[in-house]
């Protein structure tokens, strides 16, 4: 799969208030896929939003998983990694949809979020 492979280091977001996971916060800025280890899974990752969760203690990614292991999945829908979790993480060519019903206001998010896909 063409793409541009980066470490998981931490940079500074936008506002260079927190650290941001790049290459996901990359990945949801330019709406493109991403694939990634995620122990024995490879995963092809649509990112919308990473957060820092329970306390800031976690960071965490909020994403559609588009295949695991090469396998399309059949349930479209937003799924929870630890960013820790997630290694070899890659930037595809391939673009993606904001999934429906998606809603970056979500409470979850408020006061916590890092980077977060916007829905056209």
């Amino acid at each position: 799969m063409p793409g541009l492979s980066l470490g998981l280091g931490l940079g500074l977001s936008s506002g260079g208030a927190r650290p941001a996971p790049n290459p996901l916060c990359d990945a949801i800025a330019r709406k493109v896929c991403v694939v990634a280890n995620d122990g024995d899974d490879l995963l092809k990752l649509a990112p919308h939003v990473v957060y820092e969760r329970t306390r800031k203690e976690v960071v965490t990614l909020d994403a559609v998983l588009l295949a695991r292991n090469d396998r399309a999945s059949n349930n479209p829908r937003i799924r929870t990694y630890r960013v820790d979790d997630l290694s070899e993480v890659t930037l595809t060519d391939e673009a993606f949809t904001v999934l429906s019903g998606f809603e970056a206001d979500d409470p979850e998010y408020a006061g916590r979020t890092i980077c977060i896909v916007q829905p056209v």
